[in-house]
């Protein structure tokens, strides 16, 4: 059975990121299997700095993007931050784990204007991940994007849900809810 892709978008800091942990907590304490990848922001005295990758299985963080210029840090600028190719073969890695592995929810925290306008970062997981049908697809997208993901999606049923300062505490709950319906 074709499982939905639950697309979950909002503005930038409005907590897309922390309602996924919370989502997938709350379906792991159910006894749902979930794996992917989160990019939670790196803060440094309050300050946004960078992206760190997580694997969901594991828990093992590394950096994915920073603003540091001066860091040793390999691959794609998007606006002021330089991806990590090395941390992005990690992510993908994550990612086909928790395919091989046949979880039920594999998330993917975020698709942005890297993938979808410039085809770097996640681009190139995309495809196949799509293509995964035993599991629901938790897809984090920009806002502007998400017509451009729905396409790629094609035929694949999908849900849609909006953080916003009114709905982002509601959000894991609904999330959670589509799994167990």
């Amino acid at each position: 059975m074709d499982r939905p892709a639950l697309i979950l978008t909002g503005e930038i800091g409005i907590g897309k990121t922390t309602a996924c942990r919370k989502a997938v907590q709350n379906a792991s304490g159910r006894g749902f299997s979930a794996g992917g990848v989160l990019t939670p922001p790196i803060y440094v005295d309050g300050k946004k700095t960078g992206f760190f990758a997580e694997d969901l299985r594991t828990g093992e963080r590394w950096v994915l993007g920073t603003r540091d210029s001066g860091a040793a840090v390999e691959g794609p600028v998007y606006g002021i931050y330089r991806f990590s190719i090395d941390g992005f073969k990690r992510a993908y890695e994550a990612l086909k784990t928790a395919v091989v592995e046949r979880c039920g929810l594999i998330v993917l925290d975020e698709i942005g204007p890297l993938e979808i306008v410039h085809k770097k970062g996640f681009f190139r997981i995309l495809g196949p991940l799509f293509d995964v049908k035993h599991a629901y697809l938790l897809l984090v997208v920009r806002p502007s994007l998400v017509e451009d993901v729905k396409k790629l999606l094609g035929e694949r049923k999908t849900e849609l849900f909006t953080a916003d300062i009114e709905t982002r505490d509601s959000i894991p709950d609904k999330l959670v809810e589509c799994l167990f319906r």
